[in-house]
């Protein structure tokens, strides 16, 4: 690689490259490491998007020459045609340059880190130019269709969503390329993915997950969050239309910005990073009972399934920061998502032999989890939650609570019904009766009923249930429906103890 200049060279050297690191021997990657692999496809990844420049400024000097009639100069016929299959053959080695950094990088998380102490800052900028000019030519194909289709600018002048870095603006029109819906949008998404290629979907596929081997290395999280547009690109990815990108790219751009939200030092700036968030609600949002039919495939269903767990992690990641409840619970559309999630316990999809059932369960032990962090706010912030959406919220935990096959789902909402309960939002669990026999039920099995996976959920009910009792004044009306049931609860227990 670091001999090869001309193209033929360049093209043999990159090809023997990735047949020679495409293994799983961690081992040996290491050593890759130690001779300089990293260093060399940096530099050789550098040289090509200078060459992809070069074609671009003859591209334009083409353009102005042509519009300049004063200038008389006969152009070869096959400028533009030379052109281009230039710039495909050097996207094509961009993409193999990118899989085989990707590779290498399937090394032990020490090299990894060592690699990026070295060639770290200078790599992180090429990635996301390629990421950049891998979706920029997307939407510039898109609107190029779109034109050739003979669909007018009016009638496409719409404004869907995130704006400056997910979406492509011209004199009359937006078009955004998040979640869409429409038939005219379906017929551009599927004409679209129909005429994607393998090296584009290759840049994409290897660029994020090279970001994800870097983002499993716990001390690399905060230096690559904090990394001049790496969120910026890998919420635009996330962010796309899941026909319009690779679907292992969506993934690896998921899975990357949930990683970075496990290191304390991301989790207020990830969360205040302009449009991330509801890029992140957005994905969680989907899918559910109502939508689950006008999906066309498994494959399909799976890869929305997939994404939304992802995401769904990611905000479970970043609600452990104290500055995060509060603006987290105050979102409703964050915590409906988690609601949605957190009870969706079967799928129309299921019994197919493709782990529907078990995507299902990590979103909602994530989902569960995510709540019982915003559950733990300020009072002001805990009554807000309780009195929200006509004040069915405790409603719907209890509904969890009782239905739930899985014992970690029950033990996160049996926390949060404790992490809501306090002196504001007593009366509102007594006046829930399916609420109150939730936490009858659980707080009565006695230590001879009692297994270790419900032990949880006992011991938070009991905690539940005591708390309202010093809560509540005994003069209040609200006492009164409380004290049978917390002597109902004691008398239980006495007779699991005799």
């Amino acid at each position: 690689l670091q001999g090869s200049i001309s193209k033929s060279s360049r093209v043999d050297a990159i090809s023997a490259a990735c047949e020679t690191f495409n293994h799983n021997d961690e081992r040996q990657h290491d050593e890759e490491i130690q001779c300089g692999a990293d260093v060399a496809l940096c530099k050789h990844l550098g040289f090509l998007l200078l060459q992809i420049m070069i074609v671009t400024n003859k591209e334009s000097e083409s353009k102005e020459s042509d519009k300049n009639e004063s200038i008389e100069i006969s152009l070869p016929v096959d400028l533009c045609q030379e052109t281009s299959v230039s710039r495909n053959e050097l996207t094509d080695e961009i993409g193999k340059t990118c899989k085989a950094i990707e590779m290498v990088y399937r090394c032990s998380a020490d090299s990894i880190h060592s690699s990026f102490n070295r060639v770290g800052t200078d790599l992180l900028p090429l990635l996301i130019q390629v990421i950049q000019e891998d979706l920029n030519s997307r939407t510039s194909a898109q609107l190029k269709r779109i034109s050739d289709s003979g669909k007018s600018k009016k009638s496409l002048s719409t404004s869907r969503g995130y704006q400056s870095d997910g979406s492509i603006t011209t004199e009359s029109s937006t078009i955004s390329f998040g979640y869409i819906h429409g038939k005219e949008d379906q017929a551009i998404q599927k004409y679209d993915n129909k005429d994607r290629t393998v090296t584009n979907d290759l840049c994409l596929k290897a660029c994020t997950k090279i970001m994800g081997h870097i983002a499993r290395v716990g001390a690399l999280t905060e230096p690559l969050a904090y990394h001049r547009k790496v969120l910026s690109s890998l919420k635009r990815i996330i962010a796309c239309h899941s026909m319009s990108i690779p679907t292992e790219a969506r993934l690896n751009a998921l899975w990357t910005i949930a990683n970075l939200a496990c290191n304390v030092e991301n989790m207020v700036m990830m969360a205040c990073h302009p449009g991330l968030i509801e890029t992140l609600v957005k994905v969680s949002k989907c899918p559910f009972d109502d939508n689950e039919d006008s999906l066309e495939n498994i494959i399909e269903y799976m890869e929305i399934l997939r994404s939304r767990s992802i995401a769904v992690r990611a905000i479970l990641n970043l609600s452990w920061a104290p500055e995060n409840k509060i603006p987290f619970a105050e979102h409703a559309e964050l915590v409906n998502a988690l609601l949605s999630t957190a009870q969706h316990r079967t799928s129309s999809w299921g019994g197919r032999g493709k782990g529907v059932s078990g995507v299902l369960l990590q979103s909602r032990r994530h989902a569960s989890g995510a709540l019982r962090n915003l559950a733990a706010a300020p009072r002001r912030t805990k009554r807000n939650l309780c009195r929200a959406n006509s004040c069915t919220l405790l409603d719907k935990l209890a509904d969890i609570a009782q239905n739930d096959p899985d014992q970690a789902v029950r033990d996160r909402i049996h926390s949060t019904f404790h992490n809501l309960v306090c002196a504001d939002t007593a009366e509102i669990y007594t006046g829930k009766d399916k609420v109150m026999t939730v936490l009858q039920e659980a707080a009565s099995i006695g230590a001879a009923r009692i297994n270790y996976q419900s032990q949880d959920s006992h011991n938070m009910s009991l905690r539940t249930l005591r708390t309202l009792e010093k809560a509540i004044p005994e003069d209040y009306d609200a006492y009164k429906t409380l004290r049978p049931i917390m002597d109902s609860v004691e008398k239980a227990l006495k007779q699991e103890i005799v």
